[in-house]
């Protein structure tokens, strides 16, 4: 039964992926609507995951786009100071 724990393990950390991708798309929908088309197409890839039936085949790509979705979101608020 080591498997089981080991499973569970992975999905729960695929979880917390999933909530943090999430989380980042809700809050950020109009600073990543100023970024680059790059960034852009990354969010609407990241979009679209959120909506798919089965995500899980798709998390790493999209962990990767979030990745650069964020840096150019650090970018966006780095060269607009508030």
């Amino acid at each position: 039964m080591i498997w089981l724990k080991e499973w569970l393990d992975i999905m729960s950390r695929a979880k917390a992926d999933y909530d943090a991708i999430r989380d980042f798309q809700q809050h950020n929908q109009e600073n990543i609507r100023e970024l680059n088309p790059d960034a852009i197409e990354k969010s609407d890839k990241i979009e679209a995951f959120l909506r798919s039936e089965d995500p899980r085949h798709e998390l790493r790509h999209i962990i990767k786009s979030l990745q650069g979705t964020k840096r150019g979101n650090q970018r966006l608020d780095s060269s607009n100071p508030r």
